[in-house]
């Protein structure tokens, strides 16, 4: 994958992502600690932890996923 198509490719699944985190968004109360922590648009790790915190066990491992995903196209494969 080139350059061109690694970006492409992240912004897809930045895109996919946020849309993601808004449609479990929707279905939290205001006052939950995940819902605040997506409203303030936190990284998503950390979102991922308050999901751990408030017992979305299955959305925080998805979230999980999503960053390894994306990461795994930076340069060098990691977060930055």
């Amino acid at each position: 994958m080139d350059e061109q198509e690694a970006h492409a490719k992240m912004d897809e699944l930045w895109d996919r992502g946020n849309a993601f985190l808004q449609e479990f968004r929707s279905k939290l109360d205001s006052k939950c600690r995940t819902a605040r922590s997506i409203d303030r648009g936190d990284y998503w790790s950390e979102t991922a932890s308050w999901a751990r915190r408030d017992g979305y066990n299955e959305f925080a491992r998805e979230v999980d996923r999503r960053i390894l995903e994306y990461n795994a196209l930076l340069p060098g494969g990691h977060e930055h």
